[in-house]
């Protein structure tokens, strides 16, 4: 029906090569709804922005450390890495309760090495929070060997 009034003679100032503001609004709409799916699904979703400013700030913390170009340390290390999807299913009782805030802990009984975390999931497949992992894998690479890397909780001692 508008597009009845749009092209018809009776409305002097809608002429035939020019539509009507319910025509260009629809557009508008469409656009808009079109802008707003690719912004959440899109390349340029703000959950990438903001993991790649954690990252970009992390490596900018991690180049303040001195470097040597001549180090080479070799670390053999196996690990087994279950990612869960609650706190309940953690191997050890003390690190089930949320009021810790806990995402993710390494423990060892000397035979076995254990990485556990929180994790989403996607298409079926484990999200792990990388943070949360690389951290407990320098506690891993910690207790294999302690004379060669230094501790995360270490680094305060030293001003980083």
């Amino acid at each position: 029906m508008l597009l009845k009034y749009a092209w018809s003679s009776r409305r002097i100032w809608t002429s035939s090569w020019r539509r009507s503001k319910e025509y260009y609004f629809m557009w508008y709409v469409r656009l808009i709804v079109i802008l707003f799916i690719f912004g959440i699904y899109g390349c340029s979703s703000l959950s990438t922005k903001y993991r790649v400013q954690g990252d970009k700030n992390y490596y900018d913390h991690f180049s303040m450390l001195p470097e040597n170009p001549y180090m080479h340390k070799i670390i053999t290390v196996t690990v087994e890495v279950h990612i869960v999807g609650s706190r309940n299913q953690f191997s050890r009782k003390p690190y089930r309760n949320p009021q810790r805030g806990v995402m993710g802990y390494y423990w060892s009984n000397g035979l076995k090495n254990e990485i556990w975390l929180l994790g989403k999931e996607i298409n079926g497949k484990a999200v792990p929070c990388k943070t949360v992992l690389g951290h407990e894998f320098w506690n891993c690479l910690v207790h294999k060997a302690p004379y060669k890397i230094l501790s995360p909780y270490e680094l305060i001692k030293y001003g980083y």
